[in-house]
């Protein structure tokens, strides 16, 4: 390989020399002497091996190298490789670009979509006043049972034909709540059930839903008598009230 030696061969040799001690001993070593001889050798040889041909092709394609001095042969064997680098990474990174801009051909910035978790709210106690006014001077009795019921619910209270809420309660599932007090007159009764009722907004953000009862109830009082009613949130054998869904908007506001 050396049999004419010349200031690039010398070069090849001495750069493979540098390149090796660097790999091996440029950090910490706790292996044994043969690992780091091996270690060593192998780094020498692959280092020569690849400049070597370099120093080769350089050669070939310029005979008169073989009258370069050393520095001209370092330059050459350490720019030309760096030469290459750059050129394989900016051929590399024109590659990957172009293939993002087929990937995305308008360049349209990508918006990521965040959901938002509602926050959970305390429950509140049934018979907490929702809305309106507690009953008062009347002797009539309302009774909504939600025992069986799935869901918490809001009852509102309305004198007929009118949306704004005499009185609206809060009913937990399981429970009953039964308004005192009311005086003579025909009510509509309204109901919105669901999950996690969020006392700022006033309404239920998990499953609502808006219903209302088809019946008139009237409240009549007499000297030996007054009336009472009462009312299930959910369904039951044989039972004679008839409801209808309503939407939010035409829900009493609370």
């Amino acid at each position: 390989m050396f049999e004419k030696t010349n200031g690039g061969e010398w070069v090849v040799v001495a750069l493979s020399f540098i390149i090796a001690f660097i790999s091996t001993f440029s950090k910490p070593i706790y292996e044994s002497s043969y690992y780091i001889a091996g270690v060593f050798v192998g780094s020498f040889i692959f280092s020569l091996i690849g400049l070597y041909i370099i120093y080769w092709i350089i050669n070939k394609v310029y005979p008169k190298s073989e009258d370069w001095g050393i520095v001209l042969w370092i330059l050459a064997m350490i720019g030309i490789p760096l030469i290459i680098i750059l050129i394989l990474a900016f051929a590399v990174g024109f590659i990957f670009g172009l293939a993002g801009s087929i990937d995305n051909p308008s360049s349209s910035p990508i918006i990521s979509v965040i959901p938002t978790i509602a926050p959970i709210y305390p429950r509140p106690l049934t018979g907490t006043l929702v809305s309106g006014a507690i009953p008062m001077g009347g002797f009539g009795e309302f009774t909504i049972d939600n025992t069986a019921g799935g869901t918490d619910a809001v009852v509102v209270l309305t004198y007929k034909g009118i949306k704004n809420p005499f009185s609206g309660v809060f009913i937990r599932r399981g429970e009953t709540y039964t308004f005192h007090g009311i005086k003579d007159s025909i009510y509509d009764l309204y109901f919105n059930l669901g999950d996690n009722w969020d006392p700022d907004a006033k309404k239920f953000t998990n499953h609502p839903s808006y219903q209302r009862f088809t019946d008139d109830f009237i409240f009549s009082t007499t000297y030996i008598e007054y009336q009472t009613y009462k009312v299930t949130l959910y369904p039951v054998v044989d039972g004679n009230a008839k409801t209808d869904n309503v939407g939010e908007n035409d829900f009493p506001k609370l």
